[in-house]
């Protein structure tokens, strides 16, 4: 596919799957860049775990490639999309897409090395040169946006990745979703609320505990539309990733979201 995209195309914080985007939208003839800003987060774990109240998983890397069939990605806000996308998640009786890799088990992507520049401030890439693509943002980076997230920082005076590992866990329980991962002497959450958070902590062997709530931030990602504008020069993707880990989505997703960028649609 020939480029019509005439801007440079920044990706912010890349997870793998959006480094896999840069190289093939680079190969297609795009300008692209890479950078972290000061509200990135990094996750250190290898897998994805997931548990419910009928199940466990552990999602690994696999190199294989995965097709999706069957999905109706939107990439503008009108009725037809919106219909599109209802269907789909009727047909799969699910809440978002990354839900529906979940639930069919989809592996992460391979893990790879992805070279970015130093940190940057959000406010000096947004230019008229500059087109600014990433699966989320923080309050540390941006305000004037509806985060759906928040992240709580609790430092650990006990060690206890030796029952939690430094994996990236989801649980689901009682209408409850709550995400987490340990790195170095720190546990992160993630979550609809800080609420939701301290009651889980209150609830489980987590209040026996030692730890220290040192960071509290919001979240946005973007977990359902393909993409999503955020404001003039700004898109979230979803790109089926949890910060830095991504799931893997197949080709069909790559070059979607590929042929939209390079027909200049953004």
């Amino acid at each position: 596919m020939k480029s019509k995209f005439t801007k440079q195309l920044v990706f912010l914080n890349p997870s793998v799957n959006l480094n896999k985007l840069a190289v093939l939208l680079e190969n297609n003839g795009v300008n692209v860049a890479m950078c972290k800003s000061h509200g990135g987060v990094k996750v250190s774990g290898n897998k994805v775990v997931y548990k419910d109240e009928s199940r466990y998983e552990v999602f690994r890397f696999d190199i294989v490639s995965i097709m999706l069939p069957d999905i109706f990605y939107k990439f503008s806000d009108n009725f037809l999309n919106r219909f599109f996308y209802r269907r789909f998640l009727k047909k799969n009786g699910i809440n978002s897409s990354i839900d529906y890799l979940i639930k069919n088990r989809f592996p992460l992507s391979e893990p790879k090395l992805i070279a970015c520049d130093n940190k940057v401030e959000i406010g000096s890439l947004l230019s008229e040169k500059n087109v600014v693509m990433t699966s989320y943002l923080t309050s540390k980076d941006i305000g004037g946006v509806n985060f759906n997230k928040v992240v709580a920082e609790y430092k650990l005076s006990d060690n206890i990745d030796k029952f939690l590992g430094n994996d990236y866990a989801i649980v689901k329980s009682n209408g409850v979703n709550i995400e987490f991962f340990i790195k170095d002497q720190y546990i992160y959450f993630i979550a609809d609320s800080i609420d939701i958070i301290e009651n889980v902590i209150s609830k489980t062997f987590l209040k026996n505990v030692n730890m220290e709530l040192v960071d509290k931030f919001e979240l946005l990602r973007n977990d359902t539309t393909m993409i999503k504008k955020i404001k003039k020069g700004l898109y979230l993707v979803n790109d089926y990733s949890f910060f830095n880990v991504s799931l893997n989505p197949g080709k069909q997703w790559l070059e979607a979201l590929g042929r939209y960028i390079c027909a200049g649609k953004l």
